[in-house]
C-alpha cells in the first residue's frame, strides 16, 4: 500500500510539471481569482481566457468576485445601508455610550421581542435575537423608556410611512391590473367595445358618422322622406330614452349588489391563516355572489376578497387585547403559583408530603406534561387578571387538573371513591370548566381538551382536537365521552371544533391556545382578537419556558430555605423553650393576669400536659373543622395521591399540632 501510494504521488507531480493541472483546476473552479505580479509586484486579478471555467462551472458564474475593488484596484466604501436597521443600531451604541448605566441583576435575563422598542424588533426577527448582544438590548429598552411619548408618535409614524411607500412601489404593478381587471368585468360589452381604436384598413368612427349624415340630407328631400326621418327622430329618441333607463336601472342594481351592510365597516377576519384576526376597512360587499372585499390587509398590505361568513363586523364595545406583561415577578406570586399546583411544601411539612419538581421545557419543547397544562393554566390566570383582581376566579373559569382526569380514567390510585369524590367535586360551582383529556391507544400519544359551558341553564359542550388527521384521536374521544358521562350523565361528546392542527408534538400548547381564545372571547375581545392558533402556540412557548424557569428557581430557593430552618430545628426548639418556661414562671406569679400562652406553658411544662387540639388557636380550629367537612383527602397540592394539611384532617391536626408543640420546645410528633 504505501509503494502504491509514493508511486501515485510521484506521477501526479510529474504531471503537474508538465501543465500545471492543479493550479487549473483552482482557476476552472474560481478559488484562485488573483494572480502575483513580479513587475508591478502585487496581486492582480486574472484575464477571462485564464478563468477558464468547465460544463458544471460557467464562466459568468465567477465575474462577480471582483466586484468589491474599483478599475483601479482600490477595495470599495462599504454601503451600510443595505444592512437592516444599521442606522438604528448605529444610533444606539452612541447613546449608550452616552448614557452608561448597569442593570440590576434581576434584569440580566434575556429579554423578549415583545420588549424590545419597534424599530428593533422586525430586524431582530429576521436576522435572530441572539445576534444583539444582551447589554444593547437593554440599552435599547432604557432609551425607549427615557424617550418621551410625542417623539416615540412621531418616529412610528414616519417609520410607518416609509414601509408604506416601498410597499406601495412594489405592488403598484399588480394593483393596476387589478382594478383594471375589476373594472372590466363591471363594463358592458358595448362599453368595452366602444372604446376600442380602430386597426387600420377600417372606416373611424368620424367617418361613419359622416356618411350617415349625408344619406340622411338624401332622405330629407322627398315627402316620403320627412315623414321616414320623423319617425326614425322619435325611434331613436325612444330608444335613447330607454336606454338611459336601463343603464341607470343598472347601475343602481349594481350599487346595491356590491353596498352590502358590511361595506364601509370596520371588519375583522376570521379565516384561519396569516390574516386571521386582523382589522380593516371593507370596500365592497358582494350579496349576490356572498363576498366582501377587504384592500390594504395586514403588513403585506394585500386585498383580499372572502366569503361574507369568514369575516364579522366589529363591534364597538370590544375590548382591545391584553399585550403580555413582563416576567417580572415577585416571590409572593411564584410562591402563591407553587402552593396551588403542588411545588412547594410548609415548614414543618415534610414528613406530610413531598412537592413535586418543575420538569423545564427543553428546546424544541417536547410534549408537555400534566403538570406543565397546570402550570400553564396559572400563567394564562396571571395574564388575564391586572392588578390585584382575579378574572378566573371572578368569571366562574376553572379546569381540572389533568393528573385528577387520568387517575379516574386509568383507575391507578390507591382509592377510586376518593378520586370520584374529588372530581365531582371539581365539576361543580363553575361557569367556564376546561377538561385536559389525555389518551394514547393505539394511536400516538396525544392531549385534547373538553370544554363546558354552563352560564345558561342548559350545558354547551365543545370538543378540541389539534391532531392532523382526517378523524380526531380516538382513545382521547373515548376517554372524553367517560367524563363527559360521570360529569354530566347522557350528555353526548359532539364533534371536534373546526380549529387549526398541529404539526408536531405540539398538541399540549394547543389545549392552552384553545383556552387562551375562550377566555379572550369571555373578557370581550371578540372572536380571534389574537390572530389563529399557532401565532397563540408560539407566544406560549416562549413565556411558558420562562414561566417554569422563574418558578423552577423559585421551587430551589424555598428547598434551601427549608433545609436551612430544619437543621436549625432542635436550635429554635430550645430557643422556645428558654421562651415557655419564662411565661410559665410569670404565670405561677400571676396567674389571672396571665395570657393563654403563659398559662399553656405553665400546663406543659409545670404539670406535663400533652398540647390538644383544644389548645389551638381558633384560627387553626376553624381551619380543621372545614376540612374536616369539605376535604376529599386529595387535591391538587399533592397532586392527587398522598393527602395534605388543606384536604386531609389527620394531616391537618399533626400539622398545627407539631406547630404548638414547637413554639413551646417540645419534640415534634412523628
Amino acid at each position: 500500500m504505501v509503494k502504491a501510494i509514493v508511486s501515485a504521488q510521484t506521477t501526479l507531480r510529474q504531471r503537474n510539471e508538465k501543465n500545471s493541472w492543479v493550479v487549473a483546476g483552482l482557476r476552472r473552479n474560481g478559488i484562485l481569482a488573483y494572480k502575483a505580479s513580479l513587475s508591478e509586484q502585487k496581486l492582480v486579478p486574472l484575464s477571462s481566457e485564464e478563468v477558464g471555467g468547465s460544463e458544471r462551472i460557467d464562466v459568468s458564474w465567477l465575474r462577480d468576485r471582483f466586484l468589491w475593488v474599483d478599475k483601479n484596484l482600490v477595495p470599495l466604501k462599504p454601503d451600510f445601508s443595505l444592512i437592516t436597521a444599521s442606522k438604528e443600531l448605529a444610533d444606539l451604541y452612541e447613546w449608550d455610550f452616552h448614557n452608561p448605566a448597569s442593570a440590576p441583576e434581576e434584569d440580566k435575563a434575556l429579554m423578549d421581542i415583545s420588549e424590545l422598542p419597534s424599530e428593533l424588533q422586525l430586524p431582530c426577527i429576521e436576522s435572530g435575537l441572539l445576534r444583539l448582544p444582551l447589554e444593547l438590548q437593554l440599552a435599547a429598552q432604557r432609551r425607549s423608556i427615557s424617550t418621551p411619548v410625542s417623539v416615540k408618535d412621531k418616529k412610528a409614524s414616519r417609520r410607518y410611512a416609509k414601509m408604506v411607500k416601498s410597499l406601495a412601489k412594489k405592488r403598484v404593478s399588480a394593483k393596476l391590473r387589478k382594478a383594471l381587471r375589476d373594472k372590466l368585468k363591471t363594463q358592458s360589452l358595448g362599453q368595452t367595445l366602444g372604446k376600442l381604436v380602430p386597426r387600420a384598413g377600417e372606416a373611424s368612427e368620424a367617418i361613419s358618422q359622416k356618411k350617415k349624415k349625408l344619406q340622411k340630407l338624401k332622405v330629407k328631400k322627398t315627402a316620403d322622406g320627412k315623414a321616414l326621418m320623423k319617425a326614425l327622430t322619435m325611434n331613436a329618441a325612444e330608444a335613447l330614452a330607454l336606454q338611459n333607463s336601463d343603464v341607470e336601472a343598472e347601475e343602481a342594481t349594481l350599487a346595491e349588489v356590491t353596498k352590502g351592510p358590511l361595506a364601509g365597516r370596520v371588519c375583522r377576519v376570521l379565516q384561519l391563516g396569516v390574516h386571521c384576526g386582523k382589522e380593516v376597512t371593507c370596500s365592497h360587499h358582494n350579496l349576490s355572489k356572498g363576498t366582501v372585499t377587504l384592500p390594504c390587509l395586514g403588513d403585506s398590505v394585500a386585498t383580499l376578497t372572502l366569503p361574507d361568513s369568514l369575516v364579522v363586523e366589529k363591534e364597538a364595545s370590544w375590548l382591545k387585547p391584553l399585550s403580555w406583561k413582563h416576567m417580572r415577578l415577585s416571590r409572593e406570586l411564584k410562591q402563591r403559583v407553587l402552593h396551588s399546583c403542588g411545588g412547594s411544601q410548609l415548614f414543618l411539612d415534610k414528613s406530610v408530603y413531598v412537592p413535586e419538581p418543575i420538569e423545564l421545557l427543553k428546546t424544541p419543547p417536547q410534549m408537555l406534561l400534566d403538570q406543565h397544562i397546570l402550570y400553564g393554566f396559572e400563567l394564562l390566570r396571571w395574564h388575564f387578571s391586572q392588578g390585584s383582581e382575579n378574572f378566573f376566579f371572578e368569571q366562574g373559569i376553572r379546569i381540572v387538573d389533568p393528573k385528577l382526569s387520568l387517575q379516574y380514567i386509568t383507575k391507578e390510585c390507591f382509592d377510586v371513591s376518593i378520586v370520584e369524590n374529588a372530581l365531582k367535586r371539581e365539576g361543580e360551582l363553575f361557569k367556564t370548566l376546561f377538561v385536559p383529556v389525555w389518551g394514547q391507544g393505539d394511536g400516538p400519544k396525544h392531549w385534547t381538551l373538553l370544554h363546558l359551558d354552563q352560564e345558561s341553564d342548559e350545558v354547551r359542550i365543545k370538543y378540541y382536537d389539534s391532531l392532523n388527521d382526517e378523524e380526531p384521536h380516538p382513545c382521547c374521544a373515548a376517554n372524553a365521552q367517560v367524563l363527559l358521562d360521570f360529569l354530566f350523565p347522557g350528555k353526548t361528546l359532539p364533534q371536534r371544533e373546526d380549529s387549526q392542527r398541529q404539526k408536531s408534538d405540539e398538541c399540549g400548547f394547543y389545549v392552552l391556545a384553545h383556552i387562551f381564545e375562550v377566555v379572550a372571547l369571555k373578557r370581550g375581545e371578540g372572536p380571534a382578537s389574537r390572530g389563529w392558533s399557532s401565532v397563540i402556540v408560539m407566544d406560549l412557548m416562549n413565556f411558558l419556558r420562562t414561566w417554569l424557569g422563574q418558578l423552577s428557581g423559585e421551587q430551589d430557593k424555598l428547598q434551601n430555605e427549608q433545609a436551612s430552618r430544619l437543621k436549625s430545628l432542635e436550635k429554635s426548639r430550645l430557643k422556645n423553650l428558654k421562651v415557655s418556661q419564662e411565661l410559665a414562671k410569670k404565670a405561677s406569679v400571676a396567674a389571672e393576669a396571665a395570657s393563654q400562652a403563659a398559662k399553656l406553658a405553665a400546663k406543659v411544662l409545670s404539670l406535663g400536659k400533652e398540647p390538644e387540639l383544644s389548645d389551638l388557636p381558633k384560627e387553626h380550629q376553624d381551619k380543621i373543622s372545614q376540612i374536616r367537612l369539605f376535604g376529599c383527602s386529595v387535591c391538587s397540592r399533592c397532586r392527587w395521591v398522598s393527602g395534605c394539611l388543606f384536604c386531609d384532617g389527620p394531616k391537618a391536626e399533626r400539622y398545627y399540632l407539631n406547630q404548638l408543640r414547637h413554639s413551646l420546645g417540645l419534640p415534634l410528633l412523628k
